[in-house]
């Protein structure tokens, strides 16, 4: 069957190999005359290029003459008076004596012509049907050419001659008002054809050169075609060779085949359509306690049964039936031949036709996989518990858009207030408490946001003891009163390069370790920010002059010493099951190598733990956020573009630019304010947009007003939204992106920047 196989492959082969080879050489052999073409062509465009020219030539002196009514020349035996020639004052004498005689365009380009033939090259005549001078009377292949020209043909080409190969050319010749002086008795008008010029241009010695390239491009394809016609040989010899060593490989296959089956651990045989066994694996052999002596040819329930049984089993009736069929059998099945819990797959084999012609059998062992299944439940336990920590991450970001829109205007409307009123010192102290509430509202929500939110980090100078004071606030609210938390910070550390939530982080892990650890008997959390110098911090790898160091410290159980080597390694815990998962002091570490610093940690049994972190001093310069005291600066009557859906936080952010001396058109509909962008962009210094919003978020109203006015300062603000941040503002060309709520001297300082900058 094989060897029969093999015959038809290579017989087929053989077909394709000599129609690859006819159509190589027939691509071939039409390349190379397309390329005699060309080059023939080429030749002959080369040569009617030279004939146009030297028409041209002539005509140019023919009009020359024409407009000078004729040159006189010396009257001589090669240039005789012309006898056609009938005007007044033909023939002359000069004062001196000397004869002179006029000589017409005709004439002189035919005395031109004449001369030519004294050399070799380019030969013109002027000629015509119908000609005064019986030497311009054409010859056959000019009458012809002639005649074609008076059907209406502008210009006549045509090659002639082997033995002397030349072109011959003829062109019309038009009567020119000029012309009329000698030809206006034969009847011609303006624009008459009164008969052409012809140009013959020699051709041997391009013809010897074509030679020379006729040999060159048929030599050249006729060893490209060597080249392709033997590598298809050779091709079709390789092709060959392997399909006849392919026997000998399909034996080997099967060999190989039949390792890969009995190197797995499931039990593998093949069934013919009578539930005889075909062939199977080791793994079946010893399952069944059977040989393949033995159990090739004989039937499956022989094998699998021997001591038969009292009702067919369901595996057994989907063999019957020729139906593919899944099952899980238990170790208590009274069907089932292994000592552990098994899965049963048939597989109905069929072939081109869809008609059944083997059973493949799998039987797999399912203790690995039940492990597996217990330890995949726990692992989703624990992505179940991370997905509740992200959907409060969620929520806080929605809630914080809300809640900072009120925020907006509790502390605009209060500023608003507080600049408005002259009744005395009561009711503005009142106001600033207000205002105070509102900012410690306005914090702490951008705490809980830049602990919550999945982003990435942004290194900024930052004095990490306010951060330190807020995280602590949280922190107190969670931790029963039973631990104390003692706090030592130093006011007045420099900065230090991080992002407010790597801070959060580190204290709220190190505090929650803390925590865990004097839940039961209760203690005490003390916690130290100072500033210091190299001699001061010990041995660190730090390369920096002055560090901020943190210290966290409880009055715990302590730290084993077997443990301290592996404390900060991922997933290591000393937790009882479900209270950790190892990761949160590698987190730390991570965090705090982000920044540039070092941890240690000192500890002993019964003596708690002391955890040092330090961060270097940073060396640039820090850039101040607005304070909410400075004075605004006032704008110069400037007109801005408010847009914000909420109504008075439009109405609260047109109040405050009317205050800084601005001009304000307001819109709570971003698709209008688009719109009436668009009617008159130039009428607008700036625009003030919400980011939220429906039907056109302010990204979107901020990339269709740049594309109408690219250079316009925009400024987005935002609640929260995820949908937006610096980097993403920079690449669109928004000026700031600045975050709810917002002061009425941040609001005024954004601005003024922005217009300065587009200045």
């Amino acid at each position: 069957m094989a060897r029969r196989a093999e015959q038809l492959t290579l017989a087929k082969l053989k077909k394709y190999l000599i129609a690859l080879q006819i159509t190589w050489t027939a691509i071939i052999l039409a390349s190379c005359l397309r390329n005699l073409s060309f080059t023939r062509e080429g030749v002959t465009l080369s040569a009617t290029t030279e004939a146009r020219t030297a028409c041209d030539k002539d005509l140019l002196y023919r009009r020359w003459v024409a407009i000078h009514g004729g040159v006189y020349v010396t009257v001589d035996d090669k240039t005789p008076p012309n006898p056609y020639l009938k005007v007044p004052e033909r023939d002359i004498n000069t004062p001196s004596g000397r004869r002179l005689t006029l000589v017409n365009p005709a004439y002189m380009t035919r005395q031109v012509h004449e001369l030519g033939r004294e050399y070799a090259g380019v030969q013109g005549h002027i000629t015509s049907l119908n000609p005064l001078n019986p030497g311009n009377a054409p010859d056959p292949w000019e009458r012809k050419a002639l005649e074609k020209i008076a059907t209406g043909k502008n210009e006549v080409v045509e090659l002639l001659g082997n033995d002397k190969p030349r072109l011959r050319y003829m062109r019309r010749l038009l009567t020119e008002k000029e012309c009329l002086k000698c030809h206006a008795a034969q009847g011609y008008h303006v624009g008459d054809v009164r008969g052409g010029i012809s140009v013959t241009v020699p051709l041997s010695e391009n013809f010897a050169l074509l030679r020379k390239a006729y040999i060159f491009i048929i030599g050249s394809h006729l060893f490209i075609w060597l080249i392709g016609f033997t590598a298809l040989t050779l091709g079709g010899g390789r092709l060959k060779s392997r399909i006849e060593q392919k026997s000998s490989a399909d034996l080997r296959a099967e060999m190989e085949w039949n390792a890969a089956m009995d190197a797995s651990a499931d039990a593998i045989y093949l069934l013919d359509m009578n539930r005889r066994i075909i062939r199977a694996n080791k793994a079946f052999y010893a399952m069944t306690q059977s040989t393949p002596d033995s159990a090739i040819g004989s039937h499956i329930e022989s094998v699998i049964h021997p001591e038969g049984e009292d009702f067919p089993c369901p595996v057994c009736r989907a063999q019957e039936e020729k139906r593919d069929f899944h099952l899980v059998m238990e170790t208590d099945h009274p069907d089932n031949p292994a000592p552990f819990p098994i899965e049963i797959t048939l597989k109905v084999v069929r072939d081109e036709d869809d008609n059944p012609v083997s059973m493949l059998m799998f039987i797999h062992d399912l203790s690995n996989s039940r492990r597996e299944i217990e330890e995949k439940k726990r692992l989703e336990a624990d992505l179940q518990q991370a997905r509740k920590m992200e959907a409060i991450g969620t929520l806080a970001g929605g809630i914080a858009h809300d809640f900072n829109n009120i925020l907006t205007a509790i502390i605009g409307y209060t500023e608003m207030a507080r600049l408005d009123i002259n009744r005395g010192e009561d009711l503005v102290s009142d106001l600033e408490e207000v205002l105070k509430a509102g900012y410690r509202a306005r914090d702490l929500v951008r705490q809980i946001l830049s602990f919550s939110r999945h982003a990435e980090h942004e290194r900024k100078p930052l004095k990490i003891q306010y951060e330190l004071k807020e995280a602590l606030k949280l922190m107190r609210a969670s931790i029963p009163t039973t631990i104390e938390i003692k706090e030592d910070i130093d006011t007045d550390c420099e900065t230090v390069l991080a992002d407010p939530s790597d801070i959060y982080q580190i204290i709220m892990n190190l505090c929650t370790n803390a925590y865990q650890a004097m839940r039961e008997e209760g203690g005490t959390i003390s916690i130290s920010l100072k500033e210091i110098d190299r001699d001061d911090a010990g041995t660190t790898s730090i390369q920096t002059d002055r560090y901020v160091r943190l210290t966290v410290s409880d009055t715990g159980p302590g730290i084993k010493e077997e443990s301290l080597d592996r404390i900060f390694e991922p997933y290591f815990t000393t937790k009882g099951q479900g209270e950790g998962t190892g990761l949160g002091l590698a987190v730390v570490q991570g965090v705090i190598k982000r920044c540039g610093g070092e941890i240690s940690v000192q500890s002993r049994p019964g003596h708690g733990a002391t955890f040092t972190i330090y961060l270097p001093v940073n060396q640039g310069e820090h850039r101040n956020e607005v304070e909410t005291g400075a004075r605004p600066v006032d704008g110069n009557g400037e007109m801005i573009m408010v847009v914000d859906d909420d109504q008075a936080i439009a109405d609260l952010e047109r109040q405050i630019l009317e205050g800084l001396n601005y001009r304000v058109t307001m819109f709570t509909d971003s698709a209008a304010a688009l719109a009436a962008f668009r009617q008159d962009p130039d009428a607008f210094a700036l625009v003030l947009s919400d980011m939220t919003m429906p039907q056109m978020t302010g990204r979107e109203l901020a990339r269709e007003i740049l594309a109408l006015r690219p250079r316009i300062p925009v400024i987005i603000a935002t609640g929260y939204s995820d949908l937006i941040d610096h980097d993403t503002a920079h690449e669109i060309g928004i000026s700031s992106l600045i975050g709810k709520p917002i002061s009425r001297a941040e609001l005024a300082s954004r601005i003024n920047c922005a217009l300065t900058a587009a200045a």
